[in-house]
């Protein structure tokens, strides 16, 4: 496995509607009204990094997850960051993206980490099968990572719903590698792809 980026999750502490009746020193930045009101995920992309926001908890706290170049940050779930430093990252971008970040009085930091495609799910006996991130782990650039878990418990309980024999087991595993294997490698690609599209640099204006 090797680190390609890092994602910094921020959620600043007053509520989404707080935020957004929040008065404004300067006319040029836009409202939040609209991020926080609108059921809808908005982003931003820019040069090796992007901004994804959307409400959470019933428009309780507003999400940001922010996506930029590793620099040595270790492998954690909790791992505080610097709220300075992700502002420092963000210094020029649009009013609102700064705004926001204005907001945020710390983060924490997780590391992302990619994998090639396993050559089988199955182990050698054929009666134990991965599935999932533990199968084919994918970076969140499609936000597929827990659909594709979902359609693999799909496979396998509508294929061992016809099981009447434990001799079945390996067949029934290998079909539902057959079935899910090339779905779930080509959308690992595709969220790796959706990493360089996202960050690719300012092109000739």
């Amino acid at each position: 496995m090797s680190s390609v980026a890092r994602i910094s999750r921020h959620q600043p502490e007053m509520q989404p509607t707080e935020l957004s009746s929040r008065p404004t020193s300067c006319s040029r930045i836009p409202t939040f009204v609209p991020l926080v009101e609108t059921p809808e995920m908005v982003g931003w992309m820019g040069p090796g990094r992007h901004i994804m926001t959307y409400n959470i908890r019933a428009k309780r706290e507003f999400n940001l997850v922010l996506c930029h170049p590793d620099d040595g940050s270790v492998e954690s779930w909790t791992a505080e960051g610097s709220a300075d430093k992700m502002r420092a990252d963000f210094v020029c971008w649009e009013p609102r993206v700064k705004k926001l970040l204005a907001l945020i009085p710390s983060t924490l930091n997780w590391k992302l980490m990619d994998r090639a495609p396993l050559s089988t799910w199955i182990n050698k006996n054929g009666k134990l099968a991965l599935l999932g991130d533990s199968c084919h782990p994918m970076l969140p650039y499609r936000a597929q990572g827990s659909a594709m878990a979902v359609e693999d418990a799909a496979v396998l309980g509508n294929l061992f719903s016809r099981l009447s024999s434990p001799a079945q087991i390996a067949p029934l595993l290998r079909a539902y590698e057959s079935i899910r294997y090339d779905r779930a490698t080509a959308t690992q690609a595709s969220s790796r792809l959706n990493q360089h599209i996202f960050h690719l640099p300012d092109g000739p204006e």
